[in-house]
């Protein structure tokens, strides 16, 4: 029985294709450990959510919220474009439940008005930094429906300890 699976004609560059990638099938790899967020070693984190497509992704999260983040990746793809998307997609890098409001300085969703509609607002209930804003709204822009905009992120007000009050923007 014939040790390749090379024709006869193969070229000298196949054949050292072959000898190189020979060995790759006795490595012991478990796929399946692979694909599992649960079970994919630490280091191998971002190589998973990069092929199941995860949409926000930051290397300096801790592990449990990585892991988290890509075990809810298919399921936010499902509904990607629905304001449950957005919710979840705010949800799952820890950020709690958020308040979305369609429609600008309205509490209700607005239908009908051509300017006011698709315009929303997200409401948080704990403080956030510069830099996850500048990431939510990035994040926001892929996730949201392609006719609504972002009018603003909301979060409580926060206190100085030299000035008792800061008001924000």
């Amino acid at each position: 029985m014939r040790e390749t699976l090379l024709p006869p004609n193969a070229t000298q560059e196949e054949r050292g294709i072959e000898a190189a990638t020979a060995r790759l099938g006795k490595i012991p790899i478990e796929i399946g450990r692979l694909w599992n967020p649960e079970t994919c070693p630490a280091d191998l984190l971002p190589w998973l959510a990069w092929a199941l497509s995860v949409d926000q992704w930051d290397s300096d999260w801790d592990e449990r919220t990585q892991r988290e983040v890509i075990q809810h990746s298919a399921r936010a793809h499902r509904y990607k474009g629905t304001l449950s998307s957005i919710r979840s997609l705010l949800r799952g890098p820890g950020f709690g439940e958020v308040t979305v409001i369609e429609g600008v300085g309205r509490e209700q969703p607005v239908s009908g008005d051509p300017e006011l509609w698709a315009c929303y607002r997200v409401i948080f209930q704990r403080l956030i930094t510069a830099a996850e804003a500048k990431m939510l709204k990035k994040s926001l822009k892929a996730w949201a429906p392609a006719r609504c905009h972002l009018v603003s992120l909301e979060y409580p007000p926060f206190h100085y300890d030299f000035s008792q009050q800061a008001r924000y923007s």
